[in-house]
């Protein structure tokens, strides 16, 4: 049963993290404290709760691939959530994206 409540929790926070990234829900670009955990941070977790989920149903050889596959996500997660480059994201989240001339405060 916990394998399909970690797999179930993993691919809502994958469609969230769709959602965010395709411009769908745009409110979280407001929240100054998160800036870019929506794009980054949620998909990885959301393919780590899934790797937990999945990952012991498989064999042995695949479940070390996946979970290789998750941990890299998760450190490229890291590194883009707190460098925060200017090329990082969709289209609509970097044409709108404040910049340091803003002082952080959306264009007009």
């Amino acid at each position: 049963m916990e394998h399909v409540l970690l797999t179930a929790a993993g691919v809502a926070q994958l469609a969230v993290a769709w959602m965010c990234w395709s411009g769908g829900w745009r409110a979280w670009t407001d929240m100054a404290v998160l800036p870019l955990a929506p794009i980054t941070a949620l998909p990885a977790v959301g393919l780590l709760f899934i790797a937990m989920g999945v990952g012991p149903l498989l064999p042995s050889v695949a479940r070390g691939a996946l979970y290789a596959i998750t941990f890299l996500a998760l450190v490229a997660a890291t590194v883009i959530w707190m460098w925060g480059p200017s090329w990082y994201g969709p289209e609509w989240y970097r044409s709108s994206r404040p910049r340091p001339e803003q002082n952080g405060r959306p264009p007009s």
